[in-house]
Order: structure tokens, then C-alpha cells, then sequence
């Protein structure tokens, strides 16, 4: 048995802003996830949160998606980020589950874990 892994992996607790709440969408670095609580103090003076990295989710969308379209931030945080439609210079996070129209609205998708890969040149 190995013990250099433990299960689970769908939350972690991650360094962000003291302005953190629970239900952010947030990014630090290239993990992407929503904030399962408000951002705590911790005894090394820095602040937590423990974000979800897997699930069914929801955030406020102002683009229209289809069910399966992929969705993006395009901060790089660390902390709160936007959710977006377009492509372009964002990260992926996820795959619409429901459809949504456009305008303001909140979208369900689905948390996808992924890593941004830089070929070595």
C-alpha cells in the first residue's frame, strides 16, 4: 500500500486573500475551485480556504453557454476570478451541465481538474 498518496483529492486547503468568502470561484496558480468556506487566518499569519476542486458547481456567467461548452477564468488570481466564455488567453475549469441564456444568470458546470501543460523548448 502506498502512503505517499492519501484518497480523496476533491478539496484542498490553498493560501488566498483575507477578502475570500465561501462560494468564490477562485485561482491560485493553476488550481481552480470554489471556496467551501471564508477565508481563515492561519497560525503562519497567511489565509486559507478550503476549495473545492471536483463537483457540479455554479457561478454567475454573463455570456450564454449550451450544455457541454466549455467555460474559462481568465484571472490568474490569486483569490476571486470571473467566469468566461471565451477562450483567449483563459484557463478551462469546466463544461457547461445546463444550458444557460445570456445576460446576467448564474451557470451549473462541471469542476474539470486539468493542467496547463508548456512544451520545453
Amino acid at each position: 500500500m502506498a502512503f505517499n498518496v492519501r484518497s480523496g483529492g476533491k478539496a484542498e486547503s490553498v493560501p488566498v486573500p483575507e477578502a475570500t468568502v465561501s462560494g468564490d470561484l477562485v485561482r491560485v496558480g493553476d488550481l481552480t475551485g470554489i471556496a467551501e468556506i471564508d477565508a481563515f487566518e492561519g497560525p503562519d499569519g497567511n489565509f486559507y480556504t478550503t476549495v473545492a476542486l471536483e463537483g457540479i458547481a455554479h457561478a454567475p456567467l454573463s455570456a450564454a453557454a449550451t450544455v457541454g461548452q466549455a467555460l474559462y477564468v481568465s484571472a490568474a488570481g490569486p483569490g476571486a476570478v470571473t467566469l468566461t466564455a471565451t477562450a483567449a488567453g483563459s484557463k478551462p475549469v469546466g463544461y457547461a451541465v445546463r444550458a444557460k441564456a445570456s445576460g446576467a444568470g448564474e451557470v451549473f458546470f462541471k469542476l474539470v481538474p486539468n493542467v496547463t501543460a508548456v512544451a520545453a523548448g
